[in-house]
């Protein structure tokens, strides 16, 4: 979950370290309750989830 306490709009690059899900290679991503995006994981089993939230806004996503 991702929340935005800011007046402004965030637009940032995270690193998700995801090594302890057991997932290997690729992760299905979805955000909130929308369809799943395919994404590599890096040698360290993170991926590089670019986000943008909304003032005040908050959202979450669902690794698989």
């Amino acid at each position: 979950m991702v929340y935005n306490p800011l007046d402004r709009e965030v637009r940032k690059t995270l690193t998700v370290p995801l090594y302890y899900t057991g997932l290997k290679g690729t992760a299905a991503v979805r955000q909130r309750d929308g369809s799943a995006a395919t994404m590599a994981l890096d040698a360290q089993s993170r991926i590089s989830l670019p986000i943008a939230i909304a003032v005040r806004g908050v959202t979450w996503f669902v690794f698989e």
